[in-house]
């Protein structure tokens, strides 16, 4: 099982504001293309580009195109045309006197070795189209894609499909959108199990693999319940058919799971195949459908994509598993796997702000925040104003390119008042607000208790947030809320008074219960913290039982690794006191293995006696278990300290991102597992006996 992340794999790429660098007077406004497919590696293609003039061009128009592709020909009006060539620019001499233009591109390439993005092999052939044909500033009115592949093959592509046939050798598709899309996106063509599904209108397709078949009308029919759900919320869904097509787990890279593309979504091989319930097809679905909404339908820019794309999907999933039901761990932003790997990198000094150009294969935890901030504006505005904003924002900016600043209007219209002071600090900060409830008295008037406190912010971070106080009785609660910050006449206040008056004593006083703002908490550190990937140590013992020690490290290593980690091993001997100062540590072995582990024991809660560990009390020495525990680093503030321990070698555990503090496996059997008890002063007060 790999250690990907739900949470930074679903991805939307655009990245087409990179274009502008080729000093163009010209915008691509269509393309027509012919792409035959060689599975021996090979393609070629004849694309009519269509662009239109948006200044004088001094007889001269420039492109990109990859330099994996040779260009054989370019002409205008059965004419060949001048070209030169640096790297990936093209430079064609213009003569041009319409104001638009159809430029013919002969071409061919090789992508059996591939990129990053695109490569043809023996079954199957994924290609982004945007690495392939010509392309400057973009302004999509209408793309036509034919593909022809080999006979056995099915085929995805852009838009709607509009032509599709098969004959002796070939099987011939044609992909067509006719209205404005943000991007081409890519075409997958390989030998795909079929399977279809109608839901009101709209055709539901799954192209899987065939040992995985077993699965598409599952996915055909949650893809048709998401698409109306979303379709009703914002609005409606623009094609006539979505495809759900299974590729392999090399496209993007390790950290990527699935990809959004007009019309269809990639969903790679592990999300069918592996026991991470967060990864699961079924898991991320929601969210990567959300895509052809935002940013498919609302064009975004790339640097508005953290928030109004990645973390606008994740928030729209929550409304949907809400809806539907299906809520579980990923939808509890308070109790998130991503939060404290997301406090972490704050602490370090390692967050960025969520407004800026990024590759989000690279920032995990953004999505949890950009999700968080869109949970906190819809408690500032109210949950059906909330509705409201996505729904007249979709409206407004069908079809168009939009900036933040369009939805923060909408925004302020909708809640009555300015909301420019919290999408600065959320979007264009970083650092989160570090609250504390203290000075708390209770006192009884009559039959009534009275309790009164103060709510502070600490450090020198200016925030400015609402926060709810509850006192928790018994059998029931009362709150109130404060406001820290700067008020509507720019005056600043860290620290504000609360009252709250209730029938039963209070038997603590809690600071905001629900979770509901992004803020420093204490949390248990969890096998989950690893869910995001970084550098780590494992260091192997060397007193028994070494080779199969350092076999299970290398095996973990090497999982880890796929998904994004920097893993070096060593060994306990070779170990020093710098190499356990360090965010990630690793300690295999039990203490008469590692004599690290001997040393340290002691710092972890659960301890050996002899060949025995003692859990609760209870003696376990049973040799197909695997112990697995997680504390925080004390040789290292902020980072993780954590012992994996077999009892024996015959039943092998893997290390993986499991949400508890400790866990006792058996294989794959979780026999036993629990989470560190974790006491936070500054938001909790309780009310002692006597008080």
């Amino acid at each position: 099982m790999r250690w990907s992340l739900l949470w930074i794999t679903s991805l939307c790429f655009v990245f087409a504001d990179d274009l502008n660098d080729c000093d163009s007077l010209q915008t691509v406004i269509s393309h027509k293309v012919k792409i035959i497919i060689n599975p021996v590696g090979f393609f070629s293609y004849c694309d009519t580009v269509k662009l239109k003039n948006i200044s004088n061009n001094n007889g001269r128009l420039c492109l990109k195109i990859s330099p994996i592709v040779t260009i054989k020909s370019i002409s205008h009006n059965d004419e060949p045309l001048e070209f030169s060539r640096e790297r990936e620019k093209v430079f064609v001499k213009d003569n041009f006197s319409k104001e638009e233009n159809e430029i013919i591109f002969e071409c061919a390439g090789e992508l059996g070795e591939g990129t990053e993005f695109s490569r043809i092999a023996r079954n199957q052939a994924i290609i982004r189209l945007e690495e392939i044909i010509p392309s400057t500033i973009i302004n999509y009115k209408f793309v036509r894609v034919t593909l022809v592949i080999p006979s056995n093959w099915e085929s995805v592509g852009p838009g709607e499909m509009v032509y599709d046939t098969v004959d002796q050798n070939n099987h011939i598709s044609i992909w067509q959108c006719d209205k404005p899309i943000p991007m081409l996106g890519w075409v997958c063509a390989a030998e795909y199990s079929r399977f279809q599904h109608e839901n009101k209108g709209i055709l539901f397709t799954t192209l899987l693999f065939a040992d995985d078949s077993v699965f598409s009308s599952q996915i055909a029919k949650l893809s048709g319940n998401v698409i109306q759900y979303f379709g009703e919320k914002f609005v409606p869904y623009r094609f006539k058919n979505f495809t759900v097509v299974e590729v392999d787990n090399w496209v993007a890279g390790n950290s990527v799971l699935a990809i959004a593309s007009p019309g269809f979504v990639m969903v790679k091989k592990f999300a069918f195949t592996t026991e991470d319930k967060f990864n699961r097809v079924e898991s991320i679905l929601a969210h990567e459908i959300a895509h052809q909404w935002w940013p498919l339908t609302v064009f975004l820019y790339d640097e508005d994509l953290p928030f109004l794309s990645e973390g606008l999907c994740e928030h729209s999933a929550r409304w949907y598993n809400k809806f539907s039901g299906q809520e579980s761990g990923r939808d509890s932003l308070g109790n998130h796997p991503l939060l404290r790997p997301l406090l972490l990198k704050i602490l370090r000094g390692e967050d960025t702000p969520l407004r800026q150009k990024k590759d989000m294969r690279y920032s995990q935890t953004h999505y949890l925040k950009g999700a968080y901030i869109h949970h906190m504006l819809q408690d500032i505005i109210d949950e059906r104003k909330a509705e409201m904003l996505y729904k007249l924002y979709a409206q407004k900016f069908y079809e168009k390119k939009t900036n933040i600043y369009d939805f923060i209007t909408i925004a302020e219209s909708l809640a009555g008042k300015k909301l420019d002071w919290f999408f600065d600090q959320w979007l264009n900060r970083t650092n989160i607000p570090r609250l504390k409830i203290y000075n708390v008295k209770l006192k009884l008037n009559g039959n009534i208790w009275i309790c009164e406190g103060r709510v502070r912010l600490l450090g020198y971070e200016k925030f400015s947030t609402f926060a709810t106080v509850r006192a928790e009785g018994k059998n029931s609660y009362k709150e109130d809320t404060v406001f820290i910050g700067t008020d509507i006449e720019g005056r600043y206040n860290n620290d504000t008074p609360f009252r709250i008056e209730m029938y039963e004593k209070p038997q603590r006083i809690i600071l905001d219960p629900l979770n509901n703002i992004l803020k420093f908490r204490k949390l248990p550190p969890k096998l989950s913290d690893l869910r995001e990937p970084s550098s780590g140590t494992m260091i192997i013992g060397t007193k028994n039982n070494y080779d199969s020690l350092r076999k299970f490290a290398e095996r973990d290593s090497v999982e880890m690794t796929l998904a994004g980690w920097v893993i070096r091993i060593i060994t306990d001997t070779s170990a020093t006191l710098s190499d356990l100062q360090r965010s990630y540590v690793f300690l295999y072995g039990t203490p008469v293995q590692n004599q690290l582990v001997e040393s340290n024991q002691g710092k972890f809660p659960f301890k050996f006696q002899g060949d025995s560990l003692i859990i609760n009390g209870e003696e376990v020495s049973d040799v197909s278990l695997t112990f697995i525990q997680v504390i925080d680093n004390p040789y290292l503030e902020n980072g993780l300290l954590i012992w994996i321990a077999p009892f024996g070698f015959d039943v092998p555990a893997k290390l993986l991102p499991y949400d508890a503090s400790w866990i006792l496996l058996k294989g794959k059997e979780e026999i036993a597992k629990g989470i560190w008890e974790i006491y936070d002063e500054d938001l909790v007060f309780e009310v002692k006996s006597g008080f």
